[in-house]
């Protein structure tokens, strides 16, 4: 039999408090009855000491309750002995090392290939080894099944060269995801190759962020077990750099802005740095920095200016850890679109749809549209429809517009027509390759409204916010 916790046997002691009280108790002498006391002078009664034990029952039964209180705190437990798992028989174990971006720093990740190294060769015959990397997901590198496959004097090798393949990346670190998936595939592997002891070894440097959430709601299997070899990296604290948002204009002749996070580790002994913009080597400053301060534990965003686009490295330092100091900047290329419009109203004409329809597409940093008119019954120049990306037709086409504007849409080009007052629907009729499509105006006695909008399709994406999702307002007189 042992114990979980032994230290409260010491309330064993206790026995004792009970004798000491039946020794110590005074009590007064026998009483005999007399018939009258009216004679008798009154007299304190007189006090003796027991010195001897007379209840032993109650003795017995008093220490027993304090010795069993103090067994049931020291938590006793049975051994047993058939169900104890045939160590002899090998153990099946699963080897996790944390590929995150902290295991970039200076030692860690070939401190962690050497202690992968040594618990393969502490292996028994009997024992199957899986091994696999972890960021916020597991990536498996050698299963139960090559292990097994693999002769015995090369099984070490094999382990150690898939793990030589393997490099920490720049993801963050998500530990309770890992230990479920490792705890899936050993349940697996256990269903397939029989009740063998089961063991997740994860090699680790568990830094700041490494998140075990997941793992509250989750049952652990009672038999199996889960060690932490803890890496212990050079320097102590780090401090890392994000980019929070890009530039903000793209134009050459325009002060370029840039927005960056600075975060310092709580275990950092540094909170002076130097931030700024990075020469093509990334060695050092195009300007000469600028210093800023960030306490251990925090973080703090600063803005980067630089007066030309030369430059698409943001540099730190100051940090004795420069894994993650330097971050990039991408330049994004501006998307050019064309809008075909054919119609005869002008674009200055705001009772005309070109003139609404030029302010519909405003320029962003990613995209701009231009919107061109050709004349009415004009040549289409070639590759003009090609190009574009939108056809919006109003008016009547000709007969050669019309045929290639049916070309076009049969590609796989968008048409957008809009049919106005005495319209009869020639346009969609040639668009549509139709000879006679008939188009009557309704004539209703009152308005109609949009019912159901799927918010979904790309036209109405947009309004899928509630606040822009209200169409009721909008009544159709006209449909």
């Amino acid at each position: 039999m042992s114990f979980l916790a032994p230290l409260f046997l010491l309330g064993a002691l206790g026995v004792a408090l009970p004798v000491v009280f039946h020794l110590i108790r005074r009590t007064t002498r026998e009483r005999t009855l007399f018939s009258s006391l009216l004679l008798l002078r009154p007299t304190p009664p007189r006090l003796t000491r027991r010195s001897r034990i007379e209840h032993w029952l109650l003795l017995l039964l008093r220490a027993a309750v304090v010795c069993l209180l103090a067994l049931a705190f020291a938590r006793p437990f049975f051994r047993s002995q058939g169900g104890q798992p045939d160590l002899a028989a090998g153990q099946r174990k699963l080897i996790l090392v944390d590929a995150s971006a902290s295991m970039r720093r200076a030692n860690l990740w070939a401190d962690a290939r050497q202690k992968v190294d040594a618990l393969v060769r502490q292996a028994r015959p009997g024992d199957q080894i899986a091994l696999a990397t972890f960021d916020l997901s597991l990536h498996p590198l050698l299963t139960f099944e090559q292990w097994n496959e693999a002769p015995a004097n090369e099984r070490a090798s094999v382990a150690s060269t898939r793990l030589a393949a393997a490099a920490p990346g720049w993801m963050g670190t998500h530990l309770g995801n890992a230990l479920l998936s490792a705890a899936e595939l050993l349940a697996e592997s256990r269903s397939k190759g029989g009740s063998v002891p089961s063991q997740i070894i994860v090699v680790t440097d568990l830094h700041e962020g490494c998140r075990l959430d997941g793992l509250q709601g989750y049952v652990w299997p009672r038999d199996m077990e889960v060690s932490v070899e803890v890496l212990k990296p050079a320097h102590r604290g780090n401090t890392g750099l994000a980019v929070v948002s890009e530039r903000d204009d793209l134009s050459p002749n325009t002060t370029t802005a840039t927005r960056v996070r600075v975060m310092n580790d709580s275990t950092s002994k540094h909170e002076q740095f130097k931030l700024g913009w990075a020469d093509k080597e990334g060695a050092g400053f195009l300007d000469k920095g600028q210093e800023v301060y960030v306490p251990a534990g925090q973080s703090r965003i600063f803005s980067l200016s630089l007066s030309n686009a030369a430059s698409e490295r943001i540099r730190l330092e100051g940090d004795e850890e420069p894994f993650d100091n330097t971050a990039f900047v991408t330049t994004p290329e501006t998307v050019r679109l064309s809008v075909l419009y054919f119609g005869s109203e002008s674009a200055t004409d705001p009772k005309g749809q070109l003139y609404f329809l030029t302010r519909a597409f405003q320029d962003t940093r990613h995209r701009a549209v231009s919107v061109t008119a050709p004349a009415t019954n004009a040549e289409i120049a070639p590759g003009q429809v090609e190009n574009a990306a939108l056809l919006v037709v109003t008016s009547p086409l000709a007969a050669r517009q019309a045929a290639i504007l049916r070309q076009a849409v049969a590609a796989g080009k968008t048409a957008l027509v809009t049919l106005s007052a005495g319209d009869s629907g020639e346009n969609t009729a040639a668009l549509l390759g139709f000879e006679q499509l008939k188009a009557v105006e309704a004539q209703p006695k009152g308005y109609a409204m949009l019912g159901d909008v799927d918010f979904r399709h790309p036209l109405f994406a947009p309004f899928a916010d509630p606040r822009y999702s209200d169409f009721t307002k909008i009544h159709f007189w006209k449909y």
